[in-house]
């Protein structure tokens, strides 16, 4: 054997331990990315099926209205914590990883009740009726505040799943229960109700699918954190100065992604949103 050649890394080294959790994470990283286009390309082949044309853009907007909140109610917490976990794991200190969890949480459920109240107390009707002069959207700003809620939790129990490099269960939890669990309740309730469907029961089941993947994350990540004892320890207002550049970081990005179906939804009707949120997911599949 050469001077320049190295023996290959063992499965038990810590390079070949490295290299494992990379590729296992990235094939992980790469199914949720996929499973998620999948899905909601399913589903919007579902819903039109089983929605009128002018709630299948009332749905699409919703969801666009939901995930926009989501980020500034989040006030860039998902990225703080995959910080601050990842961090306070590398530096053997088990106490700040699960205070930091702690506190990323109650934000989080602060920020949601913040962004609930303005959409509640007339911020969701005054952009369903005054920005997009949707109706259908205007007669579900409950359902919407719900929809944020849950996909509010889900995506911080994902991140911090991230921050502990457990990439499988960031992707499990990150998309792939909802995506495919909303596709199941939607054929179930197709079948068993027909086609007569309307929006109000498609964002019900949206609502109980989100939720129901945010009640398996928090029981799944409570069983986790609860192992986490010893050193450590951090303060919310650590937290929300971390936070703060990444919170317009992703306002930024997000406005970016959401801002052609907002446009669009502002002069063109509900029925021609459809379509064009539709072919929108079909395009976003082709580009993953």
């Amino acid at each position: 054997m050469s001077a320049s050649s190295t023996p290959p890394a063992s499965p038990h080294s810590p390079d070949g331990n490295v290299r494992q959790r990379l590729v296992s994470g990235g094939i992980w990283t790469f199914l949720n990315r996929i499973s998620v286009m999948l899905t909601m390309l399913v589903t919007s082949a579902l819903l039109g099926r089983l929605l009128a044309p002018e709630e299948v853009g009332a749905y699409f907007l919703i969801a666009n209205l939901t995930a926009v909140a989501v980020v500034f109610a989040q006030f860039g917490l998902p990225q703080t914590v995959v910080r601050l976990v990842a961090d306070a794991i590398a530096r053997n200190q088990p106490g700040r990883a699960r205070a930091a969890v702690r506190y990323v949480m109650r934000l989080g459920w602060l920020g949601a009740a913040i962004m609930a109240a303005l959409l509640y107390f007339g911020g969701g009707e005054w952009l369903a009726l005054t920005v997009f002069e949707s109706p259908l959207m205007a007669g579900a700003v409950g359902l919407t505040i719900l929809w944020m809620v849950a996909q509010l939790i889900q995506h911080l129990q994902g991140e911090v799943y991230r921050g502990l490099h457990d990439l499988r269960m960031a992707a499990i939890f990150g998309g792939m229960v909802t995506g495919w669990l909303s596709i199941i309740l939607l054929v179930a309730v197709a079948l068993w109700r027909g086609t007569d469907l309307d929006l109000h029961t498609v964002l019900i089941v949206t609502v109980i699918s989100f939720a129901i993947s945010s009640v398996l994350a928090v029981i799944s990540l409570s069983r986790r954190t609860a192992r986490f004892q010893g050193e450590g320890s951090i303060t919310p207002g650590e937290i929300l100065l971390a936070s703060a550049p990444l919170f317009i970081a992703s306002i930024t990005n997000i406005l970016l992604l959401r801002a052609d179906l907002w446009i669009y939804g502002m002069y063109a009707s509900d029925a021609e949103v459809a379509v064009y949120g539709g072919a929108s997911r079909l395009i976003v599949l082709v580009a993953t």
